[in-house]
């Protein structure tokens, strides 16, 4: 159960450092969303092994549909492109800021938590 969203983070990672990198999306955009995955892998290696602390992964709807929305980004400029609709960053920029500020309520979210966890007043990541 732990594995699987580390391997959505990962995947994050490299696909936003991809869409980065061809110029589909910017620096702010793609440093947001970058850092809210970073942070959330880091968690796993120092709260389990650092602090031998044990902890859970129960997402709720809304997180889930915000990495589902996270995601869908990813894929719209490749594919718009793909089949030759122009596509730029201010077309795109009303769904990035969704995911921008999905992004920044994730992180805010998670920063509490992750911290209870650590001091051990919590064992769950909602």
């Amino acid at each position: 159960a732990l594995w699987d969203p580390v391997a959505d983070k990962f995947f994050a990672l490299l696909m936003y450092g991809f869409i980065h990198y061809v110029g589909v999306a910017p620096n702010w955009f793609c440093l947001i969303v970058m850092l809210r995955h970073f942070s959330q892998i880091l968690c796993v290696p120092i709260l389990s092994w650092w602090l031998k602390r044990k902890f859970y992964a129960k997402p709720r709807q809304l997180p889930k549909w915000i990495t589902a929305i996270t995601f869908t980004y990813l894929f719209m400029p490749l594919y718009l492109q793909e089949i030759n609709i122009f596509v730029t960053q201010k077309s795109l920029f009303p769904f990035m800021m969704l995911v921008t500020l999905g992004e920044l309520y994730l992180l805010i979210t998670y920063v509490p938590r992750l911290i209870l966890i650590a001091r051990g007043k919590h064992d769950t990541f909602e």
